[in-house]
């Protein structure tokens, strides 16, 4: 299986590369493409935290829907510079 690797650039700080898999890619390709809405049903604020243990930059925007009652849910918004590097065979997976 083909795995892509990013160099991610945060203001100020030396540049590195991570290589996401799985769900944590999928949640960082939605980043890539614009803001991420995380409805409390989702799991997406814990791709988030993964994301930002590595060293992504993502802010987080509450916003209230007061459909039914007052629901709180996040938007989050990626703060890094991200390009990609190179694609890596991986054996096995």
């Amino acid at each position: 299986m083909n795995y892509t690797t990013y160099k991610i650039t945060n203001e100020g700080h030396k540049p590195f590369t991570i290589t996401p898999k799985g769900r944590i890619l999928e949640t960082f390709n939605k980043l890539r493409n614009g803001p991420v809405l995380a409805p409390a049903l989702t799991r997406r604020s814990d791709h988030i935290f993964r994301l930002r243990k590595l060293g992504v930059l993502i802010e987080t925007e509450m916003r209230e829907q007061k459909q039914n009652g007052s629901e709180r849910y996040g938007v989050y918004h990626l703060l890094s510079k991200i390009s990609k590097v190179d694609e890596a065979k991986v054996e096995g997976a």
